[in-house]
């Protein structure tokens, strides 16, 4: 008998339009009243994924940004691995990403240098929203992850 289901959301777990379907509600439910704990896996931040967790019952731990921060049943932080200081700092102000949206986790918040409304749709059901501040400025040794978003051949280079 299986104790454990760890699954991924994005192109795993969630519908084409970012939301948990009611037959993947349904079969974890049926996982859950077997005993058998989930814990949900995402690149996703915190405070977005513990939404679907609510949705699921809220009874599994969370890992979260891929992988840097895991939270237990209660939401409480019990692992936060930021990246180098060095290696944020390079990825942040690197002149070659200056024509893609970057985008930075830190354990609490979502941070960019200018909106990108179009990704804001990941988030509908979470209400979980990014801040609008100087990267440049941000402390280093806070960062989580950074990913950037941008027209696919551009990031392929």
């Amino acid at each position: 008998m299986y104790k454990l289901v760890a699954c991924d959301l994005d192109g795993t777990l969630l519908t084409p339009e970012h939301r948990l379907g009611v037959f993947t509600q349904s079969v974890l439910g049926r996982l859950r009243a077997r005993g058998i704990e989930l814990l949900l896996a995402s690149g996703r931040h915190y405070r977005d994924i513990r939404t679907y967790s609510a949705q699921l019952g809220g009874h599994g731990c969370l890992i979260s940004s891929n992988g840097a921060a895991v939270h237990d049943r209660q939401g409480r932080l019990v692992h936060c691995q930021p990246l180098e200081p060095e290696c944020a700092a390079a990825l942040i102000a690197d002149p070659d990403f200056a024509d893609v949206h970057t985008n930075v986790y830190c354990a609490e918040e979502w941070l960019v240098a200018r909106p990108e409304p179009y990704l804001l749709q990941y988030h509908q059901d979470s209400g979980f929203a990014y801040r609008e501040t100087d990267l440049g400025a941000l402390d280093p040794t806070q960062v989580l992850k950074v990913f950037f978003y941008g027209e696919h051949g551009r990031l392929a280079e």
